[in-house]
């Protein structure tokens, strides 16, 4: 991803990046990305990487590239507050964001506040500083509940439920995308919205992660070779996305002109959570283990839906993504 062509990367050369989730997956990655560009091609590109515990950020970025101090620098708060900085920024990844979807369901005030308000924030900042883009990474869950298995466009209706509580997920970055919209149009500031399908990748050990998503459930099953226990039928479809292409699509963006919206997909991973379970126990786990269902209605998974995102706009721009679901399990499992 550090050396893909269709990025304009003289572009990003010596430019100033405010990226919000910085211990986050996609966060990390991209922050690794820079660095690494920083270190083979002395792109000097600066990164301010906004974190709630810089202790914690630290610990992860402690075996970085050397000489990474020289360009990366953690600023304590939170995107709920209001943000206050002398440093000029050229560029504006916002990406902080809950992602556990019990959590979406138990505390639906925060999560709703952290997108709405952490969003505002964030655009609030953008004009101040005069970015020369920012990027508001938004979600494939925004379409709701769709129920056609026909390609999904940037184009097409959202239906949620604002008296369901796990969709104060989706209403948040839906809200948010609409902020990002407002702003381009009464303020100017350029902003460009990433709808990211499932992002698979990790940021430390598999084995140690206490992540909860499906996928890293998956890797951890595979490793210590244990069946794969669904709670659902695992009916849902949907496409996916490895962390290091959903890292080029938020590069490519920012060198391109205007403000859009994009589907941040593989359009070849589509198929449903069951078949996947299934692809991962033969494929990547030779057949060792099998998919074992036993529903469980918990009230924290959304409703059987499809989600078969489009990526024709973005690969119009000239984005590519060719990794397939078996090698990002295989990548999972590796890291």
């Amino acid at each position: 991803m550090t050396e893909a062509d269709f990025i304009d990367w003289k572009q990003l050369r010596g430019k100033t990046f405010y990226i919000t989730g910085g211990t986050g997956l996609i966060g990390y990655y991209l922050i690794q990305t820079l660095l690494y560009r920083n270190a083979k091609f002395q792109d000097h590109i600066r990164i301010l990487a906004l974190v709630r515990n810089p202790e914690k950020a630290r610990a992860m970025y402690e075996r970085q590239i050397p000489g990474a101090g020289d360009f990366l620098q953690f600023v304590q708060g939170d995107v709920t507050e209001t943000q206050r900085m002398e440093d000029s920024v050229d560029f504006l990844i916002h990406g902080a964001s809950p992602t556990a979807s019990r959590y979406f369901v138990e505390h639906p005030l925060e999560t709703l506040e952290t997108a709405i308000q952490g969003t505002s924030n964030m655009l609030h900042l953008a004009e101040e500083k005069q970015v020369k883009k920012m990027v508001y990474l938004s979600s494939m869950e925004v379409y709701g509940d769709h129920q056609s298995e026909d390609k999904i466009s940037e184009e097409e209706a959202v239906c949620l439920y604002p008296m369901n509580l796990r969709d104060s997920y989706p209403i948040g970055k839906c809200t948010s995308e609409n902020l990002c919209q407002a702003y381009s149009h009464e303020r100017g500031i350029s902003v460009d919205v990433l709808r990211l399908s499932q992002v698979i990748g990790t940021t430390c050990p598999v084995r140690k992660s206490h992540d909860t998503r499906i996928v890293m459930e998956i890797a951890r099953d595979i490793l210590s070779g244990s069946d794969i226990v669904l709670k659902t039928k695992g009916e849902s479809k949907r496409t996916y996305v490895y962390v290091a292409d959903a890292v080029t699509a938020i590069l490519k963006v920012l060198t391109c002109e205007g403000s859009d919206v994009y589907n941040v997909a593989n359009e070849g991973t589509y198929c449903s959570i069951y078949d996947m379970c299934q692809l991962a126990a033969e494929k990547v786990a030779g057949g060792k283990i099998k998919v074992v269902v036993q529903e469980k209605d918990e009230g924290i998974y959304p409703a059987p839906n499809c989600l078969n995102l489009s990526n024709e706009k973005l690969r119009a721009c000239g984005w590519k993504s060719n990794t397939g679901l078996e090698k990002m399990f295989r990548r999972l499992i590796h890291y």
